[in-house]
Protein backbone atom coordinates (compact mmCIF):
# COMPACT_ATOMS: atom_id res chain seq x y z
CA UNK A 1 0.00 0.00 0.00
CA UNK A 2 2.83 2.40 0.85
CA UNK A 3 4.26 1.93 -2.68
CA UNK A 4 0.90 2.80 -4.24
CA UNK A 5 0.62 5.85 -1.97
CA UNK A 6 4.00 7.17 -3.15
CA UNK A 7 2.76 9.40 -6.02
CA UNK A 8 -0.04 10.79 -3.83
CA UNK A 9 2.33 11.60 -0.98
CA UNK A 10 4.85 13.23 -3.34
CA UNK A 11 2.08 15.39 -4.84
CA UNK A 12 0.85 16.38 -1.40
CA UNK A 13 4.38 17.18 -0.30
CA UNK A 14 4.97 19.36 -3.38
CA UNK A 15 1.68 21.19 -2.80
CA UNK A 16 2.61 21.83 0.80
CA UNK A 17 6.03 23.20 -0.19
CA UNK A 18 4.56 25.45 -2.88
CA UNK A 19 1.99 26.85 -0.47
CA UNK A 20 4.60 27.32 2.24
CA UNK A 21 6.81 29.17 -0.26
CA UNK A 22 3.92 31.40 -1.30
CA UNK A 23 3.17 32.21 2.32
CA UNK A 24 6.82 33.07 2.94
CA UNK A 25 6.92 35.50 -0.07
CA UNK A 26 3.68 37.27 0.88
CA UNK A 27 3.57 40.20 3.24
CA UNK A 28 1.16 42.52 4.89
CA UNK A 29 1.72 46.28 4.70
CA UNK A 30 0.63 49.57 6.16
CA UNK A 31 0.55 52.85 4.22
CA UNK A 32 3.24 55.07 5.74
CA UNK A 33 2.44 58.03 3.46
CA UNK A 34 -0.80 58.82 1.64
CA UNK A 35 -0.31 61.73 -0.80
CA UNK A 36 -4.04 62.44 -0.68
CA UNK A 37 -4.33 62.32 3.09
CA UNK A 38 -5.09 66.05 3.46
CA UNK A 39 -7.60 66.24 0.58
CA UNK A 40 -11.18 67.14 1.51
CA UNK A 41 -12.90 65.31 -1.31
CA UNK A 42 -16.24 67.07 -0.94
CA UNK A 43 -14.80 70.57 -1.34
CA UNK A 44 -11.48 70.17 -3.16
CA UNK A 45 -10.87 72.41 -6.17
CA UNK A 46 -9.59 70.65 -9.30
CA UNK A 47 -7.00 72.55 -11.32
CA UNK A 48 -5.90 71.21 -14.70
CA UNK A 49 -2.33 72.41 -15.13
CA UNK A 50 0.68 72.29 -17.42
CA UNK A 51 4.31 72.53 -16.30
CA UNK A 52 6.46 71.81 -19.36
CA UNK A 53 4.90 73.30 -22.46
CA UNK A 54 7.11 76.10 -23.81
CA UNK A 55 4.16 78.47 -23.72
CA UNK A 56 6.13 81.72 -23.84
CA UNK A 57 3.97 83.71 -26.28
CA UNK A 58 0.51 85.22 -25.94
CA UNK A 59 -1.03 83.00 -28.62
CA UNK A 60 0.21 79.83 -26.90
CA UNK A 61 -1.08 80.99 -23.53
CA UNK A 62 -4.44 81.78 -25.12
CA UNK A 63 -4.62 78.29 -26.65
CA UNK A 64 -4.05 76.73 -23.24
CA UNK A 65 -6.68 78.98 -21.68
CA UNK A 66 -9.15 77.69 -24.28
CA UNK A 67 -8.19 74.07 -23.55
CA UNK A 68 -9.40 74.07 -19.94
CA UNK A 69 -6.17 74.86 -18.11
CA UNK A 70 -6.32 76.55 -14.73
CA UNK A 71 -2.56 77.15 -14.29
CA UNK A 72 0.42 76.99 -16.66
CA UNK A 73 4.12 77.78 -16.59
CA UNK A 74 5.09 80.82 -18.67
CA UNK A 75 8.41 79.28 -19.65
CA UNK A 76 11.13 78.29 -22.02
CA UNK A 77 14.69 77.03 -21.57
CA UNK A 78 17.04 78.57 -19.05
CA UNK A 79 20.45 78.13 -17.48
CA UNK A 80 22.84 77.85 -20.44
CA UNK A 81 24.38 81.32 -20.69
CA UNK A 82 25.92 82.23 -24.03
CA UNK A 83 26.89 85.77 -24.82
CA UNK A 84 25.25 85.87 -28.23
CA UNK A 85 23.52 88.91 -29.72
CA UNK A 86 19.86 89.11 -28.81
CA UNK A 87 18.99 89.18 -32.49
CA UNK A 88 20.35 85.66 -32.95
CA UNK A 89 17.69 84.37 -30.55
CA UNK A 90 14.99 86.31 -32.39
CA UNK A 91 16.15 84.76 -35.65
CA UNK A 92 15.79 81.32 -34.06
CA UNK A 93 12.18 82.07 -33.19
CA UNK A 94 12.85 82.24 -29.45
CA UNK A 95 12.41 85.90 -28.48
CA UNK A 96 14.35 87.09 -25.46
CA UNK A 97 11.96 88.71 -23.00
CA UNK A 98 14.70 91.06 -21.77
CA UNK A 99 16.17 92.76 -24.88
CA UNK A 100 19.76 93.78 -24.26
CA UNK A 101 20.35 91.18 -21.53
CA UNK A 102 22.52 88.31 -22.77
CA UNK A 103 20.72 85.07 -22.06
CA UNK A 104 20.96 81.39 -22.89
CA UNK A 105 18.39 79.28 -24.65
CA UNK A 106 16.07 82.21 -25.20
CA UNK A 107 15.13 83.12 -21.67
CA UNK A 108 16.72 84.95 -18.75
CA UNK A 109 13.72 84.50 -16.45
CA UNK A 110 10.11 85.10 -17.38
CA UNK A 111 8.88 86.24 -14.01
CA UNK A 112 6.73 88.03 -13.19
CA UNK A 113 4.84 87.22 -16.40
CA UNK A 114 3.10 90.58 -16.69
CA UNK A 115 6.53 92.19 -17.05
CA UNK A 116 7.35 89.96 -20.00
CA UNK A 117 4.36 90.23 -22.30
CA UNK A 118 2.15 87.52 -20.84
CA UNK A 119 -1.62 88.00 -21.22
CA UNK A 120 -3.43 89.34 -18.16
CA UNK A 121 -5.42 86.84 -16.12
CA UNK A 122 -8.04 85.54 -15.69
CA UNK A 123 -8.29 84.50 -19.33
CA UNK A 124 -10.98 81.95 -20.18
CA UNK A 125 -10.19 79.03 -17.82
CA UNK A 126 -6.68 80.25 -16.95
CA UNK A 127 -6.50 81.73 -13.44
CA UNK A 128 -2.81 82.02 -12.48
CA UNK A 129 0.71 81.47 -13.77
CA UNK A 130 3.32 79.09 -12.37
CA UNK A 131 6.96 80.22 -12.08
CA UNK A 132 9.56 77.87 -13.52
CA UNK A 133 11.68 77.03 -16.54
CA UNK A 134 13.34 74.09 -18.27
CA UNK A 135 16.77 74.20 -16.66
CA UNK A 136 19.64 72.73 -18.67
CA UNK A 137 21.76 70.23 -16.77
CA UNK A 138 25.47 69.79 -17.44
CA UNK A 139 28.14 67.17 -17.82
CA UNK A 140 31.60 67.86 -16.42
CA UNK A 141 32.83 68.69 -19.96
CA UNK A 142 30.14 71.35 -20.32
CA UNK A 143 27.81 69.34 -22.56
CA UNK A 144 24.10 69.08 -21.81
CA UNK A 145 22.73 66.19 -19.81
CA UNK A 146 19.35 66.11 -18.12
CA UNK A 147 16.80 68.86 -18.36
CA UNK A 148 14.80 69.69 -15.26
CA UNK A 149 11.74 71.79 -14.57
CA UNK A 150 11.99 74.23 -11.67
CA UNK A 151 8.44 74.76 -10.41
CA UNK A 152 8.30 77.79 -8.14
CA UNK A 153 11.73 79.20 -9.05
CA UNK A 154 11.65 82.94 -9.77
CA UNK A 155 15.41 83.58 -9.88
CA UNK A 156 17.64 82.89 -12.87
CA UNK A 157 20.04 79.97 -12.37
CA UNK A 158 23.02 79.51 -14.63
CA UNK A 159 25.10 76.49 -15.55
CA UNK A 160 28.86 76.97 -15.41
CA UNK A 161 31.94 74.88 -16.10
CA UNK A 162 33.02 72.21 -13.63
CA UNK A 163 36.55 73.35 -12.81
CA UNK A 164 36.81 70.84 -9.97
CA UNK A 165 36.25 68.07 -12.54
CA UNK A 166 39.22 69.23 -14.61
CA UNK A 167 37.14 70.81 -17.37
CA UNK A 168 36.54 74.43 -18.22
CA UNK A 169 33.03 73.70 -19.44
CA UNK A 170 33.78 74.97 -22.96
CA UNK A 171 30.83 77.03 -24.26
CA UNK A 172 28.96 77.12 -20.97
CA UNK A 173 31.89 78.26 -18.85
CA UNK A 174 31.86 81.97 -18.19
CA UNK A 175 33.18 84.61 -15.85
CA UNK A 176 29.80 85.41 -14.35
CA UNK A 177 29.06 88.55 -16.37
CA UNK A 178 25.64 88.87 -14.71
CA UNK A 179 27.20 88.90 -11.25
CA UNK A 180 25.09 86.02 -9.94
CA UNK A 181 25.66 84.71 -6.40
CA UNK A 182 27.02 81.20 -5.99
CA UNK A 183 23.56 80.04 -4.89
CA UNK A 184 22.34 80.62 -8.47
CA UNK A 185 25.23 78.97 -10.35
CA UNK A 186 25.64 75.20 -10.80
CA UNK A 187 28.14 72.88 -12.44
CA UNK A 188 26.41 69.46 -12.16
CA UNK A 189 22.91 68.00 -12.15
CA UNK A 190 23.12 67.31 -8.41
CA UNK A 191 24.17 70.88 -7.72
CA UNK A 192 21.30 72.17 -9.85
CA UNK A 193 18.76 70.14 -7.83
CA UNK A 194 20.25 71.13 -4.48
CA UNK A 195 20.51 74.85 -5.22
CA UNK A 196 17.14 75.14 -6.99
CA UNK A 197 15.47 73.37 -4.06
CA UNK A 198 17.18 75.72 -1.61
CA UNK A 199 15.74 78.65 -3.59
CA UNK A 200 12.21 77.26 -3.18
CA UNK A 201 11.80 75.20 -6.35
CA UNK A 202 10.20 71.77 -6.64
CA UNK A 203 12.38 70.10 -9.26
CA UNK A 204 11.16 67.58 -11.86
CA UNK A 205 13.43 65.38 -13.98
CA UNK A 206 12.29 65.94 -17.57
CA UNK A 207 12.00 63.19 -20.24
CA UNK A 208 14.32 60.60 -18.56
CA UNK A 209 15.21 58.46 -21.57
CA UNK A 210 18.37 56.86 -20.16
CA UNK A 211 18.75 53.46 -18.51
CA UNK A 212 17.51 53.15 -14.94
CA UNK A 213 20.93 53.24 -13.28
CA UNK A 214 21.95 56.36 -15.22
CA UNK A 215 20.01 58.51 -12.76
CA UNK A 216 21.20 56.85 -9.56
CA UNK A 217 24.10 59.29 -9.22
CA UNK A 218 21.89 62.40 -8.98
CA UNK A 219 21.91 63.32 -5.30
CA UNK A 220 19.78 64.93 -4.06
CA UNK A 221 17.25 63.51 -6.49
CA UNK A 222 14.46 65.65 -8.02
CA UNK A 223 11.08 65.62 -6.30
CA UNK A 224 9.29 64.37 -9.44
CA UNK A 225 9.84 62.55 -12.74
CA UNK A 226 8.08 62.91 -16.07
CA UNK A 227 6.31 59.60 -16.67
CA UNK A 228 4.74 60.95 -19.87
CA UNK A 229 5.88 63.58 -22.38
CA UNK A 230 3.69 64.14 -25.45
CA UNK A 231 6.56 65.35 -27.61
CA UNK A 232 8.32 62.02 -27.07
CA UNK A 233 5.07 60.06 -27.38
CA UNK A 234 4.80 61.31 -30.97
CA UNK A 235 8.27 59.90 -31.64
CA UNK A 236 7.14 56.53 -30.26
CA UNK A 237 4.13 56.45 -32.56
CA UNK A 238 5.84 57.60 -35.74
CA UNK A 239 9.55 56.96 -35.39
CA UNK A 240 9.77 53.56 -33.69
CA UNK A 241 11.18 54.72 -30.35
CA UNK A 242 10.05 53.55 -26.90
CA UNK A 243 10.44 56.69 -24.85
CA UNK A 244 7.26 56.48 -22.76
CA UNK A 245 7.91 52.92 -21.60
CA UNK A 246 11.41 54.06 -20.59
CA UNK A 247 10.10 57.08 -18.67
CA UNK A 248 7.71 54.91 -16.66
CA UNK A 249 10.44 52.34 -15.99
CA UNK A 250 12.72 55.08 -14.67
CA UNK A 251 9.95 56.34 -12.38
CA UNK A 252 9.33 52.86 -10.97
CA UNK A 253 13.09 52.39 -10.55
CA UNK A 254 13.75 55.58 -8.58
CA UNK A 255 10.70 54.89 -6.40
CA UNK A 256 12.57 51.81 -5.23
CA UNK A 257 16.18 53.03 -5.02
CA UNK A 258 15.71 56.75 -4.17
CA UNK A 259 12.40 57.36 -2.41
CA UNK A 260 8.82 56.15 -2.54
CA UNK A 261 7.76 59.81 -2.46
CA UNK A 262 8.88 60.84 -5.95
CA UNK A 263 5.89 62.10 -7.89
CA UNK A 264 4.97 61.22 -11.47
CA UNK A 265 4.20 64.05 -13.92
CA UNK A 266 2.61 64.13 -17.40
CA UNK A 267 3.36 67.03 -19.75
CA UNK A 268 2.94 68.16 -23.35
CA UNK A 269 6.37 69.66 -24.05
CA UNK A 270 6.41 70.81 -27.70
CA UNK A 271 3.22 68.91 -28.66
CA UNK A 272 0.48 70.92 -27.00
CA UNK A 273 -2.90 72.57 -27.51
CA UNK A 274 -1.11 75.29 -29.51
CA UNK A 275 0.66 72.85 -31.90
CA UNK A 276 -0.79 73.35 -35.42
CA UNK A 277 -2.97 70.52 -36.74
CA UNK A 278 -1.99 68.65 -39.88
CA UNK A 279 1.57 68.17 -41.10
CA UNK A 280 3.86 67.34 -38.17
CA UNK A 281 6.84 69.51 -37.17
CA UNK A 282 9.02 66.36 -37.08
CA UNK A 283 9.17 64.34 -40.32
CA UNK A 284 8.62 60.88 -38.80
CA UNK A 285 5.75 61.94 -36.54
CA UNK A 286 2.16 61.03 -37.39
CA UNK A 287 -0.16 63.80 -38.53
CA UNK A 288 -1.04 66.14 -35.67
CA UNK A 289 -4.70 65.67 -34.68
CA UNK A 290 -7.00 66.81 -31.90
CA UNK A 291 -6.54 63.36 -30.36
CA UNK A 292 -2.74 63.21 -30.28
CA UNK A 293 -1.88 66.76 -29.26
CA UNK A 294 -2.38 68.12 -25.73
CA UNK A 295 -2.37 64.65 -24.15
CA UNK A 296 -0.16 65.08 -21.07
CA UNK A 297 -1.33 67.19 -18.12
CA UNK A 298 -1.96 67.30 -14.38
CA UNK A 299 -5.00 67.67 -12.18
CA UNK A 300 -3.95 69.25 -8.88
CA UNK A 301 -6.31 69.19 -5.88
CA UNK A 302 -6.37 72.65 -4.31
CA UNK A 303 -7.85 74.42 -1.31
CA UNK A 304 -7.86 77.73 -3.25
CA UNK A 305 -6.99 78.88 -6.75
CA UNK A 306 -3.62 80.51 -6.09
CA UNK A 307 0.09 79.78 -6.27
CA UNK A 308 0.72 79.07 -2.54
CA UNK A 309 -2.07 76.46 -2.45
CA UNK A 310 -0.75 74.95 -5.69
CA UNK A 311 2.81 74.63 -4.37
CA UNK A 312 1.54 73.03 -1.15
CA UNK A 313 -0.59 70.48 -3.00
CA UNK A 314 2.11 69.57 -5.51
CA UNK A 315 4.74 69.16 -2.79
CA UNK A 316 2.40 66.78 -0.94
CA UNK A 317 1.65 64.73 -4.07
CA UNK A 318 -2.05 65.68 -4.03
CA UNK A 319 -2.49 65.51 -7.77
CA UNK A 320 -2.97 63.11 -10.68
CA UNK A 321 -0.96 62.72 -13.87
CA UNK A 322 -3.28 62.55 -16.89
CA UNK A 323 -2.80 61.04 -20.34
CA UNK A 324 -5.74 61.36 -22.72
CA UNK A 325 -5.28 60.13 -26.27
CA UNK A 326 -8.74 61.20 -27.38
CA UNK A 327 -10.11 64.10 -29.41
CA UNK A 328 -12.52 64.92 -26.57
CA UNK A 329 -10.34 66.55 -23.92
CA UNK A 330 -10.82 67.03 -20.18
CA UNK A 331 -13.07 63.94 -20.12
CA UNK A 332 -10.68 61.73 -18.15
CA UNK A 333 -11.91 59.76 -15.11
CA UNK A 334 -12.79 61.86 -12.06
CA UNK A 335 -11.51 60.44 -8.79
CA UNK A 336 -14.08 61.36 -6.14
CA UNK A 337 -12.39 59.77 -3.16
CA UNK A 338 -9.40 57.77 -1.91
CA UNK A 339 -9.71 56.03 1.44
CA UNK A 340 -6.74 54.44 3.18
CA UNK A 341 -7.38 52.06 6.08
CA UNK A 342 -5.28 49.56 7.95
CA UNK A 343 -6.00 46.84 5.40
CA UNK A 344 -6.70 48.50 2.02
CA UNK A 345 -6.50 51.47 -0.33
CA UNK A 346 -9.86 52.16 -1.98
CA UNK A 347 -10.48 54.48 -4.94
CA UNK A 348 -13.90 55.77 -5.98
CA UNK A 349 -14.63 57.49 -9.28
CA UNK A 350 -17.62 59.35 -10.68
CA UNK A 351 -18.34 56.69 -13.31
CA UNK A 352 -17.24 53.66 -11.27
CA UNK A 353 -16.73 51.60 -14.43
CA UNK A 354 -13.03 52.16 -15.16
CA UNK A 355 -10.31 49.52 -15.09
CA UNK A 356 -7.96 50.08 -12.16
CA UNK A 357 -4.51 48.46 -12.23
CA UNK A 358 -2.22 48.56 -9.20
CA UNK A 359 1.55 48.67 -9.69
CA UNK A 360 4.22 48.07 -7.07
CA UNK A 361 7.98 47.94 -7.65
CA UNK A 362 7.30 48.12 -11.39
CA UNK A 363 5.03 45.03 -11.44
CA UNK A 364 1.27 44.58 -11.49
CA UNK A 365 0.19 43.63 -7.97
CA UNK A 366 -3.57 43.93 -8.18
CA UNK A 367 -6.65 45.12 -10.05
CA UNK A 368 -9.95 46.68 -9.15
CA UNK A 369 -10.84 49.82 -7.20
CA UNK A 370 -9.42 48.45 -3.93
CA UNK A 371 -6.01 47.05 -3.09
CA UNK A 372 -5.88 44.76 -0.06
CA UNK A 373 -2.67 45.28 1.89
CA UNK A 374 -2.37 41.67 3.05
CA UNK A 375 -0.76 38.92 1.00
CA UNK A 376 1.13 41.23 -1.37
CA UNK A 377 4.59 40.37 -2.75
CA UNK A 378 7.42 40.82 -0.30
CA UNK A 379 9.70 43.83 -0.51
CA UNK A 380 7.27 46.41 -1.92
CA UNK A 381 8.24 50.06 -1.43
CA UNK A 382 5.05 51.57 -2.84
CA UNK A 383 1.78 50.99 -4.65
CA UNK A 384 0.31 53.26 -7.32
CA UNK A 385 -2.84 53.01 -9.43
CA UNK A 386 -3.58 53.51 -13.13
CA UNK A 387 -7.25 54.27 -13.84
CA UNK A 388 -8.24 53.59 -17.47
CA UNK A 389 -11.64 54.51 -18.92
CA UNK A 390 -11.22 52.20 -21.94
CA UNK A 391 -11.13 55.15 -24.35
CA UNK A 392 -7.40 55.88 -24.05
CA UNK A 393 -7.72 58.21 -21.09
CA UNK A 394 -5.60 57.16 -18.12
CA UNK A 395 -5.28 58.77 -14.68
CA UNK A 396 -2.13 57.96 -12.69
CA UNK A 397 -2.22 58.32 -8.92
CA UNK A 398 0.88 59.26 -7.02
CA UNK A 399 2.59 56.42 -5.10
CA UNK A 400 1.42 55.33 -1.68
CA UNK A 401 4.48 54.58 0.42
CA UNK A 402 4.32 51.12 2.04
CA UNK A 403 5.93 49.70 5.16
CA UNK A 404 5.87 45.94 5.86
CA UNK A 405 3.99 44.90 8.95
CA UNK A 406 6.22 43.42 11.66
CA UNK A 407 5.89 39.65 12.12
CA UNK A 408 3.54 38.68 14.96
CA UNK A 409 5.32 37.74 18.21
CA UNK A 410 5.39 34.08 19.30
CA UNK A 411 2.06 33.02 20.73
CA UNK A 412 0.22 35.90 19.07
CA UNK A 413 -3.37 34.93 18.20
CA UNK A 414 -2.71 35.83 14.56
CA UNK A 415 -0.19 33.02 14.13
CA UNK A 416 -2.78 30.20 13.81
CA UNK A 417 -4.72 32.28 11.29
CA UNK A 418 -1.64 32.76 9.14
CA UNK A 419 -0.92 29.03 9.27
CA UNK A 420 -4.49 28.04 8.45
CA UNK A 421 -3.93 27.43 4.71
CA UNK A 422 -1.04 25.10 5.49
CA UNK A 423 -3.10 23.23 8.04
CA UNK A 424 -5.85 22.84 5.45
CA UNK A 425 -3.43 21.13 3.08
CA UNK A 426 -2.30 18.76 5.82
CA UNK A 427 -5.91 17.86 6.67
CA UNK A 428 -6.63 17.29 2.99
CA UNK A 429 -3.60 15.01 2.63
CA UNK A 430 -4.65 12.96 5.68
CA UNK A 431 -8.16 12.63 4.29
CA UNK A 432 -6.78 11.39 0.97
CA UNK A 433 -4.55 8.90 2.74
CA UNK A 434 -7.49 7.51 4.74
CA UNK A 435 -9.64 7.30 1.63
CA UNK A 436 -6.90 5.49 -0.28
CA UNK A 437 -6.34 3.11 2.66
CA UNK A 438 -10.07 2.26 2.79
CA UNK A 439 -10.06 1.64 -0.97
CA UNK A 440 -7.06 -0.71 -0.69
CA UNK A 441 -8.73 -2.72 2.10
CA UNK A 442 -11.90 -3.04 0.00
CA UNK A 443 -9.94 -4.26 -3.03
CA UNK A 444 -8.12 -6.85 -1.00
CA UNK A 445 -11.28 -8.13 0.59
Amino acid sequence: MLRSLGPLLRLASMSTLVLASALASAEGYSVSYNPYGAVEWGTTLRCQSQHHDHAYTADRITALSEAGYCAVTYMTYSGDYRAQPVQSWLDAGMPNPDPGVPAGWGGYRRWPPDAHGAPALPLNSLLFYLPGAEEVGLRPDGGHTNHMHSLGLTQYMEGVGCNSCGYLGSAVHNDNPLGLPDAQRYATDSELVAKATALGAIVTLNHPNGLDWYYDGIDPFPAAVELYNNFHAAYDEGCGTQFIARFKAVWDHVLQVKSARIWGVAVNDWNSAWTPLGNPPIACWPQVTEANRDRGKLQVLLTSYDLPAYMTAFAAGAFFAIVENNAVKAAYPTVTGIAVTSNQIAITTAQADETVTWVGNGQVIGSGPSLLLDGLPAGLAYARAEIDDGEERVVYTQPFELDPLPPPPPGDPEVPALAAPLEAVIVLVLALVLAWSARERKVRS
